[in-house]
């Protein structure tokens, strides 16, 4: 899939229509816009940006399509100017009961509006907003209602740009990441420092960072300490102290001294840009709900127009009623007609519970992910930096060898210290003693620990089983134990609280560890999870098994992990959930939610909302079905006017909207 920027879109259903229109034109088998990234994904690879550009603008005007996103969108807003005139024309006209006023403001507000209809027209196009609001508006001219044809096209303009605005409010606690990165780095080259772009930066350069200034990269730490501001990530507004060799994250504040750090992601590959991508993804996979609303407004818009057009023509006939009042009666059924409150009642709500829990430090990734948090029936958990901490502490250390403990110590350190596991680094901080040994041949057994080579020795560094509710390691030399550490992990606060209010919502919790069964249950006992739910010992593919068991058996299921081990159930689970600031960054890929500030209890929140945005769209779906209904009939008996029309229409919409802003609402 090849990524533009598409600029200028705000509406749900342009995006749509554009959508279909490149795939129609071009050999793209998918195309999808997202808008609240405002990005276009198209799988056809040879298409140029100038081309999309070229065809959106035959569906919507002022489209633009970059392969840039830092595009500057300064503009007027013509469209509030118009409606303001145009009101204003429509209240003179009534005080001074003057026809020619209405027309002036129809020109001015409905102008965009008939030339887009008669555009789509052109291309056979037909049965969208634009045609149906210009045929009835037009046709009510014809009658001399004039009054009511400047009405309905303004307020069908107020309602389709307070959608726009809403969007864009949404969109603004959502691109609000995209501002925390830097668009400059100092970039150090045999001891000169050159000012570059973030996006030139490669794995491996080195950049110098003065206090109080942005990181722009991912990068490790070259001198001894650091104090850095990672609230970006962790919501913590404490600075946190860095260590030498230690990462710390594109978006970063330096609030010490100067520091020189070397890059290990470029621009496009640092974490802050991953979370970026993941909450804008653009999933061209819609809801069922989406698909059912989508496949109904094709059929239900043609439908009404058929009847518009067979009371124009034979209610005369067949009822006696003057032309003018056959026609008045199907112009105000076009308006009823109008699918916009149908389009825009659901991908709303996705919307805003998606830029609702983006400023909780929750990031979904789409639509279908807000669907399955609203389905969980079980959720499965990973403990170590899940439930606990992740931060071990070495409560003991035993020393069954001739050596003396600082090499032992050595050994351990110089074995752990490219390892990213929790107990590794815990390892590390403890047995650095500042000296690290020259090993070679390290491989990392899958979950089991490590092995390497010194001075013709081979050591491994492996979990050992136990009869005690520690983590213990053990140092092998030459498949001989010859030194031992026992460590313990720290419960997360409030996790006890969380379970409890899981379960009270019908939530069966899983515990699923590497760790051993002493370990898990007592760590599962303090947190309140049953005995029967913990699974211990469990290396990567067990964990998948019993994730798959859990699938097969009917549940939804949604794994919460954050280690590299991890990655695999968290693709294979119903719903992904994985640890921002301390998740590995496959984790973090492979998940569909992403919990950047680390605190797990917000996932409760998350399916709370999800709850929240489906109650809210089955409402607004009823509502705008079940006025639409009884306005249709109501204006084919002649009862409606266009007045009513107008509020069926705009008044379903502004509800549908307003309704859907209480997702917002806690």
């Amino acid at each position: 899939m090849k990524t533009y920027y598409i600029h200028n879109v705000d509406c749900e259903t342009c995006a749509r229509k554009i959508e279909t229109h490149i795939q129609k034109k071009t050999e793209a088998k998918e195309v999808t816009i997202n808008l609240i990234s405002s990005k276009l994904l198209i799988s056809d690879s040879h298409i140029t940006a100038d081309e999309l550009t070229r065809l959106a603008n035959q569906v919507e005007d002022g489209v633009e399509i970059t392969k840039s996103r830092n595009k500057q969108e300064a503009k007027v807003d013509w469209k509030l100017y118009r409606m303001i005139i145009s009101f204003s024309l429509l209240l003179l006209g009534i005080v001074l009961n003057a026809p020619v006023l209405y027309l002036i403001g129809y020109v001015i507000v409905g102008y965009p509006v008939v030339r887009l209809a008669v555009k789509n027209m052109l291309q056979l196009q037909f049965f969208d907003e634009y045609f149906l609001m210009s045929i009835a508006t037009i046709a009510a001219l014809t009658i001399n209602q004039f009054s009511e044809a400047l009405a309905v096209m303004l307020f069908y303009s107020v309602g389709e740009y307070i959608q726009e605005r809403t969007l864009d409010t949404t969109k603004m606690s959502i691109t609000k990441l995209a501002k925390i990165g830097t668009r400059d780095a100092n970039k150090v080259v045999d001891g000169q420092v050159t000012k570059v772009d973030v996006e030139e930066l490669q794995i491996g350069d080195v950049i110098r960072v003065a206090s109080g200034e942005k990181v722009g990269v991912d990068a490790i730490l070259l001198d001894d300490h650091a104090l850095i501001d990672t609230s970006h990530l962790s919501g913590e507004s404490e600075p946190q102290q860095i260590i030498n060799k230690q990462k710390i994250y594109g978006g970063s504040i330096n609030c010490g001294n100067i520091i020189d750090l070397e890059v290990v992601a470029t621009a496009d590959e640092s974490m802050v840009a991953k979370l970026i991508e993941l909450v804008t993804y653009a999933d061209s996979k819609k809801t069922r709900t989406e698909q059912f609303i989508t496949r109904f407004s094709k059929v239900y818009t043609p439908i009404v127009v058929v009847i518009s057009i067979l009371i124009a023509v034979f209610f005369p006939i067949v009822f006696g009623i003057s032309q003018s009042e056959a026609i008045y009666r199907a112009v105000t059924l076009l308006v009823i007609s109008c699918p916009c409150a149908f389009v825009l009642s659901v991908p709303l709500g996705y919307v805003i519970a998606i830029g609702t829990l983006a400023k909780e430090h929750v990031l979904v990734k789409g639509s279908m992910a807000i669907d399955r948090l609203n389905k969980i029936t079980t959720i499965a958990v990973d403990k170590t930096g899940t439930l606990t901490t992740g931060k071990f502490e070495v409560v003991e250390f035993t020393n069954n060898s001739n050596y003396d403990d600082d090499f032992i110590n050595s050994l351990v350190a110089s074995g752990e210290e490219h390892v990213v596991h929790p107990i590794a680094k815990s390892l590390f901080d403890y047995a650095n003693n500042g000296t690290l040994l020259a090993i070679s041949d390290l491989t990392q057994n899958n979950g089991t620990g490590i092995e390497f080579k010194y001075q013709n020795n081979l050591y491994a560094i492996v979990k050992a089983s136990s009869d005690e509710a520690y983590t213990v390691s053990h140092l092998l030399e030459n498949g001989q134990m010859i030194a031992g550490y026992k460590l313990q992990d720290k419960i997360k606060p409030g996790i006890s609280k969380w379970i409890a209010s899981l379960k009270e919502s019908g939530i069966r919790v899983l515990m699923l560890t590497g760790d051993n069964f002493h370990v898990a249950n007592m760590v599962a006992d303090k947190v309140g999870i049953a005995d029967a739910d913990v699974f211990s010992g469990l290396l990567p593919e067990e964990k998948l098994n019993v994730v798959e068991t859990q699938i097969n058996g009917g549940d939804v299921v949604a794994f919460i992990g954050d280690g590299l081990n991890d990655a695999a159930v968290i693709k294979r689970s119903d719903l992904g959930i994985s640890m921002g600031a301390t998740g590995s960054e496959l984790s973090i890929d492979s998940s569909d939610v992403v919990i950047s500030d680390d605190n797990i209890t917000k996932v409760l929140n998350a399916i709370n909302v999800s709850h929240k945005a489906n109650q809210i769209i089955k409402q607004n779906i009823i509502i705008a079905f079940v006025v639409k209904i009884i306005f249709i009939l109501l204006g084919i008996i002649g009862i409606t006017t266009m007045w009513e029309a107008v509020f069926s229409d705009v008044g379903v919409t502004l509800i549908a909207i307003a309704n859907s802003m209480r997702i917002k609402r806690k």
